[in-house]
């Protein structure tokens, strides 16, 4: 499944695994008119990226048996991970404004 989320929401696809080559997964993606075969890193899964979408910018994860509300929790968990981290970047900034 690949879970995406951008500043339309979340959209899910399922996937028909195709097989399992060392470390890559391949899967047919038929969510095109014209449907093709794709592949991931099998160590990529459940990793959240920064992706381009057909809306900006956003953010999606692949996993095998996870639900939709785990994959929704992940991607959330990434987001405030991300918030928390530019918090922290910022009151590192006025310290050093007001230090200096």
């Amino acid at each position: 499944m690949q879970a995406t989320y951008d500043k339309e929401g979340f959209q899910f696809k399922r996937f028909k695994c195709l097989s399992t080559i060392g470390t890559v997964i391949e899967f047919e993606d038929d969510s095109e008119p014209e449907p093709f075969v794709n592949g991931l890193l099998r160590g990529s899964l459940n990793t959240v990226n920064v992706v381009e979408t057909k809306n900006g910018f956003g953010l999606r994860v692949f996993s095998f048996d996870a639900s939709e509300e785990n994959s929704k929790q992940r991607i959330a968990d990434y987001y405030k991970a991300v918030l928390t981290m530019r918090q922290a970047d910022l009151n590192e900034a006025e310290h050093f404004i007001h230090v200096s």
